[in-house]
């Protein structure tokens, strides 16, 4: 039986393996994804760029407004393995969940790359589940942190790549990403409804 708030964060490894998994970070390499600076829910539903709140570049994985075949992929794959994930997750925490994936994004976090504390379910942007895949560990810094509330207990998530994360995305899961000291972060987020 779970009990403990920190019950229903669970880590899975070795997700894709190394063979996709690699595949994955040389495609990233090349430049594939168009990213752009992330923005945040500002006043009014409106969306902005706010560096001071978050700093990082996005991309959304979409496979209806794109002709690459490239990304159709990654969509189409990323889908189909969080959706996997929805059932085991469910199995692991006793829960009984009925979601679908609605949104992902391919993140990227240059050196001083942060996320302030935020949680990801809102009135703009109800969610269910989050997700996050850490593609690569080639850097430092960077890390999840989950600051849940009122318990007061931190818990650092390693960084180590091919890990998918995945908790509850409401009030009682604050969050952050730590800024990035070495190299670039790459991870897949994603939130289910």
């Amino acid at each position: 039986m779970k009990n403990k708030l920190s019950d229903y964060i669970c880590i899975y490894d070795n997700v894709f393996g190394n063979r996709k998994n690699d595949i994955l970070n040389r495609v990233i390499a090349k430049n594939v994804f168009p990213f752009k600076s992330a923005a945040v829910f500002g006043e009014n539903s409106n969306q902005v760029i706010d560096k001071k709140i978050r700093d990082t570049e996005t991309f959304a994985l979409d496979n209806i407004n794109t002709e690459s075949n490239t990304i159709i992929h990654y969509t189409n794959l990323f889908c189909s393995c969080l959706h996997h994930y929805v059932q085991i997750y469910a199995k692991d925490t006793g829960t009984t969940l009925d979601c679908t994936v609605t949104d992902m994004q391919v993140l990227k976090y240059k050196v001083g790359g942060f996320y302030r504390q935020h949680i990801d379910s809102g009135h703009f942007s109800p969610r269910t589940l989050s997700f996050i895949y850490l593609v690569n560990d080639n850097y430092e810094g960077g890390e999840l942190i989950m600051e849940l509330p009122k318990i007061k207990e931190t818990i650092p998530i390693e960084v180590k790549k091919d890990r998918l994360i995945v908790w509850p995305s409401n009030f009682m899961y604050p969050h952050k990403v730590n800024p990035v000291k070495k190299g670039i972060k790459y991870s897949v987020v994603a939130w289910a409804l």
